[in-house]
């Protein structure tokens, strides 16, 4: 069932339910206002019938039956009856006869009064003192003005029940269209979208309702994988490019050294430059590795609360064992003496992988293998800066560094991949960390990383 279908079906049964509770409740206070009113009304004629018995009776009881003969007012199969106890009738208002006196009078030797509904007829019965007497009065009579008009109430109720009914679905009908246009709207034009034209958008509301916010956040969600395409097919275009040199290379220096005999020595300058194609294969294949590891979620259940200095510290020492003509110094004058402000939720593995990639982008580039880091605090947060000499990097190319497999013009001539600082940066994005290019005018390059 369609939205629109259900919404106008919801929408008529429940509107349709309270409307017949609400006539439903009409014609039942209706019919028990106007019982009431009958049954009261029949009373007082009682009444009036027993106070004109008792001053007619023994001068004029044919002008009594006269006046009740002539009652224009009296009701249909009306009788007024007047009886003894004993059971001896002493009036009798009309021919209309009423049956089961006997059981009439044995309840009002119980009871004063006594009312009864039975086939349409209202009876009333009750004790009442006639010249000092004790008789029993049993009025009767039917209601069928008021059950005409009960009759006529339903039929009224019903047919216009029945024309709410038509209208509300009618109404419904329209109003959901109106509803769903704007839904309608954005499922053409999602339909219109296709991993052809991901640049396409959703035309934004003006309103500041729910699907304002719907189409916000589809726009944004359509940014996100477009963003995530552009990635995808520079990733598989670079790392294509970057697998196929070294593998390239391997086969022509194989392709060479088969044509003729070659020297010991030959054979071994060509098995070091394959071992040396080789490394870099691998280097390229672990870093691919590890990009596609960051993507995973579980690496945030990884997280545990560890000093950021020491880590800096064994991302050091660790990177001094391999390249022991390195310079690295590390500045922590102007840290705060509170240790637990070093303290934060970190992935250990990523974040010492984020300072070796860092130290040795740094190092890499520099002029003198050298590099500077310094700890200090700015505006209550930790930040790390990690600065060298040498090529700066170029103004148009700030915005890119951080891609994967792009490298900078003046990084041509250096060896590289240009997949550390991506990997940096997507390790600082897990951890909530802003790292930036801070542009310098003194032949120095500076990262900056801002714990949160």
């Amino acid at each position: 069932m369609q939205i629109r279908t259900r919404l106008t079906f919801n929408y008529v049964i429940i509107t349709a339910s309270l409307l017949l509770v609400a006539f439903v409740l009409i014609f039942f206070l209706y019919k028990d206002s106007r019982s009431n009113k009958f049954s009261r009304s029949l009373k007082n004629r009682a009444l009036t019938t027993v106070f004109r018995f008792e001053k007619l009776k023994n001068k004029n009881e044919f002008l009594l039956h006269f006046i009740d003969d002539g009652n224009k007012d009296a009701y249909d199969f009306e009788n007024i009856s007047i009886y003894k106890p004993n059971g001896f009738r002493l009036y009798s208002s009309s021919k209309y006869q009423i049956s089961k006196i006997q059981d009439y009078i044995d309840n009002l030797k119980k009871k004063r009064e006594n009312y009864l509904e039975e086939n349409e007829f209202v009876i009333w019965s009750f004790k009442q003192k006639i010249n000092g007497e004790d008789c029993f009065v049993i009025a009767r009579a039917k209601d069928s003005y008021g059950l005409k008009n009960y009759e006529n109430l339903k039929k009224i109720l019903f047919f216009v029940f029945i024309l709410i009914v038509s209208l509300l679905t009618l109404t419904g009908w329209i109003f959901t269209k109106r509803i769903m246009k704007p839904i309608s709207d954005i499922m053409n034009q999602v339909d219109d979208i296709s991993p052809t034209n991901l640049n396409l958008r959703l035309e934004t509301l003006n309103n500041k309702d729910e699907l304002s916010r719907l189409v916000n956040t589809f726009n944004q969600m359509l940014e996100r994988i477009e963003n995530a395409f552009k990635i995808q097919k520079n990733f598989t275009s670079n790392a294509a490019h970057e697998l196929k040199n070294p593998l390239t290379i391997i086969t022509s220096q194989l392709e060479v050294s088969l044509l003729k005999e070659r020297t010991n020595e030959e054979y071994r300058n060509l098995c070091e430059s394959i071992l040396d194609d080789v490394k870099n294969l691998n280097e390229v294949s672990h870093q691919m590795f590890l990009l596609t590891k960051l993507s995973d979620k579980n690496v945030i259940q990884e997280f545990k609360k560890t000093r950021v200095d020491e880590l800096l510290w064994d991302s050091r020492a660790e990177f001094l064992k391999q390249n022991p003509d390195a310079k690295i110094e590390i500045d922590l004058k102007n840290l705060t003496l509170d240790d637990n402000s070093l303290y934060f939720l970190l992935n250990e593995t990523l974040i010492k992988t984020c300072f070796w990639n860092l130290i040795e982008n740094g190092i890499k580039f520099s002029s003198n293998k050298s590099i500077f880091i310094s700890l200090h605090f700015e505006n209550d947060k930790l930040k790390i800066t990690f600065l060298n000499d040498g090529q700066q990097i170029q103004k148009s190319d700030a915005d890119s560094i951080f891609e994967p497999f792009f490298r900078s013009k003046n990084a041509l001539q250096i060896k590289g991949f240009g997949i550390g600082l991506s990997i940096i940066k997507q390790i600082a994005e897990i951890h909530k960390i802003d790292i930036s290019l801070v542009p310098r005018d003194d032949f120095q390059t500076q990262f900056d990383l801002k714990f949160p």
